[in-house]
């Protein structure tokens, strides 16, 4: 439930509420104490309280590498998980060997081609990405891609990867191309509800590609709308300033 409602905080939290009480009467298994705190880790972390998140990420990593044998898969997905909140929190740098250490595990045993060695590799991209590594970011981005649309999914539903896949796009001089796809994900994501922070996630690429595409104003008013969003996320203040910054250097923003 915590899950599938993360964007309903009330009842996200009444969900971990009950299965921490579940989960304690059962007398704490390790598995399960390990799943609670990734539940409470991915819930924190759409809420935006990435300290936190980040906190019960490492716990539930710890809880996986201490059962024996430790399941890789298990401890790639947290690895992971860390990677990126990391990432997230403009940590990119000790963000990268976390999802590297995942990827290596997960793959060992998944094999590139299944989904949730796919799934994994999307925060991999971010944090290549925020580290200007764009030759290698992007054509993993892509690769992904590629991947889901030949499932049948809608690419546009995924807010970690589209943001990135909007940034390799007007690296590459195709901000027409990325400003469709964001639009489009900005579309989706307001109305399944998502929350503040993957909103401005989305407006701030958007920003920069509505920009690159010629379109000032419209630029300007979409980087204000990311601003007030990030703004409501102290712990993404950083971000924030990193927008304020951008329109000071680029000042026919609203012309």
């Amino acid at each position: 439930m915590a899950w599938s409602e993360y964007r309903n905080p009330a009842v996200a939290d009444l969900a971990l509420e009950q299965a921490e009480a579940v989960v304690h009467h059962l007398g704490d298994p390790s598995l399960s104490r390990a799943w609670l705190e990734t539940d409470f880790s991915f819930i924190q972390y759409a809420q935006g309280r990435l300290a936190d998140s980040l906190r019960h990420a490492e716990r539930a990593l710890a809880i996986k590498q201490q059962r024996t044998p430790p399941d890789p898969r298990e401890v790639g997905l947290s690895e992971s998980n860390i990677c990126l909140i990391l990432a997230t929190q403009g940590r990119a740098k000790e963000a990268l060997p976390h999802c590297d250490r995942s990827m290596e595990l997960v793959e060992s045993v998944l094999g590139w081609s299944h989904p949730s060695t796919v799934n994994l590799a999307e925060n991999r991209v971010v944090a290549l990405t925020e580290l200007g590594r764009f030759d290698e970011g992007c054509r993993l981005a892509d690769r992904i891609r590629a991947f889901f649309e030949e499932r049948g999914e809608q690419i546009v539903g995924r807010v970690t990867l589209v943001p990135t896949l909007g940034r390799c796009a007007v690296n590459r001089g195709a901000p027409n191309e990325a400003r469709a796809l964001l639009e489009r994900a900005f579309a989706a994501a307001t109305r399944a509800s998502a929350t503040a922070m993957e909103i401005a996630a989305i407006e701030w690429e958007l920003a920069r590609a509505t920009y690159a595409s010629g379109d000032r104003a419209g630029a300007g008013q979409i980087a204000n709308r990311a601003v007030r969003r990030y703004a409501a996320l102290p712990e993404l203040a950083f971000r924030e300033r990193e927008i304020r910054a951008w329109r000071a250097d680029h000042r026919d923003l609203d012309r």
